[in-house]
């Protein structure tokens, strides 16, 4: 399917909201955290699908029949994608699919391989890397087995000395499990899975992956094929991602794909009920030996697991490789643009291969603005859709942003208070292959435009110390434009299809649309700003907290005295922060050798953008637009060969 098809198919590619700034078309950057519905599949499901729906545990009915062979159909499409041989024997695999995403699929592996009733915390090592996700850490630290952490290398690569220097250590252990992230939903970096699972077998240890950020990006292989003495030891023993993250996918479960040599040789299950058995009496009861019919007890995500076939269906026909080949183009384009602005810290080491998952930080004066704002102007002013916290994955997190080891522990003390406010974090936006480039220019000049003008945003909105929130003043007193399950009315009238939207004003054309919200965006920030030097003026500081809190706020409030930092210019672009928070300490471990390669090409296209900043609204944002994309497309396209790799910035 081509790639404009498949944007015009999301559902919702159109969809309006009422912002504070008025009407604004969604303009979706948050695929790490959920993909989104496409209409083809959703029209599949609706039409062939549900018509003939039935319990897959009747084998007797058409209903029954066409749906079982739907979900059968759905697991070999799946297998088939992340190359899965469901055949008997050890060496076999098995797809299993399993609740609410990866967090369920961790869980059963956990079950299955007996961690909380076989062994003992000295028989018992998982070797976890320093990109997990909380998913796929509070599991094996539950389940009674002693969790070895591996952390990154001098150039954010998971140490590969040290895990074989700790396989070593451990290697009296009955079970050795090495678990990681095939990379990281922060930073987008990517694991050397084939090295990784040489080295876990060399050891005799399991290879394990969590897949719940690459799946929807990159190429799955359970069993590839290689050459040299290794190529025994690369296959992986088993996989787990969520459904919900990829083009097609929400609505779907997670899935667990794992070596049939796992299973226990007593036939047991992680999940006992309905479907499992061969037999019940009333005293005794058999299992089934199909691994998928014992696994998936109870009645499962029919339609979920459907639709999730179809969503690898959409994969496949894109292709992997092309998928993967696009969206680092997409990564190149982003580091181009945002490095150049020295109010944007990019987090993690941008030359590592990674996925188009970017997390940043907006620097003003010695603080930084807080995420959630961030993300409440991206959202409010040009209707993007990101995301602000820690990622689900604090550790990396913190490393990442250079939170001392004290500073961390009186973090915990004010957050156990309540005050998640003061919690780190970073907003953080993600691109998918089918995006044009005039839509990651959009939301590359939105990022620009709130690193140089977000603070004068600030008087006008508010923010929960609790929850960490930020609300435009005009929102704290409008009831909201939600909706609700209850606008839907159970009448008499027969239903004919989805309820049409009530009729709008027409919209003009996206592109109309994107540079008028830049126009109204500079119009407000300057009459914001002004507002905001006469609230700020001889106010005190909501926040001269006692104890701890005033070390730990990083975070510029509603009240500070911009007009202060407005005359300090060296200011705004200070390198030294006040808080916890400097993630300088975690850049000195890696050194970037071409740095001033692309320095020239970098300070060019920023400086375009930088003066057109200041311009009156209406002007040159046309002429900014246009000549910022301009250059960023001849810069990608002027190599008449392709790299060696994405990250050789010779070839741009």
């Amino acid at each position: 399917m081509p790639m404009n098809v498949i944007s015009a198919n999301v559902v919702g590619a159109t969809q309006t909201f009422e912002s504070p700034f008025g009407s604004k078309v969604v303009c979706y950057a948050d695929f790490t955290a959920s993909g989104r519905a496409v209409q083809k599949i959703e029209d599949y499901i609706q039409k062939q699908v549900l018509p003939l729906y039935g319990n897959t545990h009747t084998t007797t009915s058409a209903t029954g029949n066409q749906i079982t062979a739907f979900r059968h159909e759905a697991r070999q499409i799946i297998a088939d994608t992340v190359n899965a041989k469901l055949i008997d024997g050890p060496n076999g695999d098995s797809v299993l699919f399993s609740g609410s995403g990866s967090t369920s699929a961790i869980n059963k592996l956990v079950s299955i391989l007996g961690l909380t009733t076989k062994y003992g915390s000295s028989n018992a090592v998982v070797f976890i890397g320093p990109y997990e996700h909380h998913s796929n850490m509070l599991p094996w630290r539950e389940s009674g087995a002693q969790v070895v952490n591996i952390p990154e290398n001098d150039e954010g690569m998971i140490d590969l000395c040290y895990l074989e220097k700790k396989l070593k250590e451990f290697s009296k252990a009955v079970l050795k499990v090495g678990c990681f992230s095939a990379a990281s939903n922060i930073t987008g970096v990517l694991s050397d899975t084939d090295a990784i699972s040489v080295l876990l077998h060399r050891y005799g240890a399991l290879a394990i992956y969590d897949f719940a950020t690459a799946a929807p990006h990159t190429v799955i292989d359970m069993n590839p094929v290689v050459e040299g003495d290794q190529k025994h030891l690369v296959y992986k023993d088993a996989i787990y991602f969520s459904g919900h993250k990829f083009i097609g996918g929400p609505g779907t479960p997670g899935v667990l794909v794992l070596k049939k040599k796992l299973f226990s040789k007593t036939c047991s299950t992680s999940q006992p009920g309905g479907g499992t058995v061969l037999y019940v009496t009333a005293n005794n009861h058999k299992y089934l030996d199909n691994n998928e019919d014992r696994e998936e007890g109870g009645t499962p995500d029919i339609i979920g697991s459907i639709r999730l076939g179809l969503a690898f269906r959409l994969k496949q026909q894109t292709g992997p490789a092309e998928i993967m080949r696009i969206e680092r183009e997409h990564v190149q384009r982003v580091r181009l643009s945002l490095k150049a602005n020295k109010r944007i810290v990019l987090m993690g080491n941008q030359d590592l291969d990674q996925l188009p998952i970017f997390s940043f930080l907006i620097r003003f004066g010695n603080r930084f603005l807080h995420y959630n704002f961030v993300c409440a102007l991206l959202n409010d002013l040009f209707g993007i859709q990101s995301r602000g916290g820690c990622a689900c994955a604090g550790p990396y997190a913190a490393k990442l942003l250079g939170i001392s080891p004290k500073d961390t522990e009186l973090i915990l003390q004010v957050l156990t208070e309540g005050l998640c406010a003061f919690k780190p974090g970073f907003t953080r936006f993600s691109l998918t292959y089918f995006m044009d480039d005039s839509e990651i220019d959009y939301i590359l000049n939105a990022i620009h435009f709130v690193a140089e003008h977000g603070w004068k945003f600030l008087s006008s909105y508010r923010f929960s110390m609790y929850n960490a929130t930020w609300k435009h003043v005009s929102e704290l007193s409008n009831l909201t434009t939600r909706k609700s399950l209850c606008d839907l009315i159970m009448d008499a009238e027969i239903s004919s299809g989805p309820e049409e939207e009530p009729e709008r004003e027409s919209m003009p054309s996206i592109e109309a649309h994107r540079l008028e919200n830049f126009e109204i965006a500079y119009e407000f920030a300057e009459t914001c700003m002004r507002e905001s030097i006469a609230w700020t003026r001889g106010r005190t500081s909501l926040f001269n907290l006692d104890g701890p809190y005033p070390s730990l706020r990083w975070f510029l409030c509603p009240d500070e005295g911009l007009d202060e930092a407005i005359d300090d210019a060296e200011m705004n672009h200070s390198t030294h922060a006040f808080g916890p928070i400097h993630p300088e300490r975690y850049r000195t471990q890696w050194i970037d050798n071409n740095e001033e390669e692309n320095h020239a090409y970098s300070q060019e296209c920023y400086s375009l953008v930088d003066s057109s900043m200041h311009i009156r609204p209406g002007r040159r944002i046309r002429s900014w637009f246009s000549g910022v994309s301009h250059r960023l497309k001849t810069n990608l396209s002027s190599s008449s060969k392709a790299p060696k790799h994405f990250c050789d910035r010779k070839a741009f």
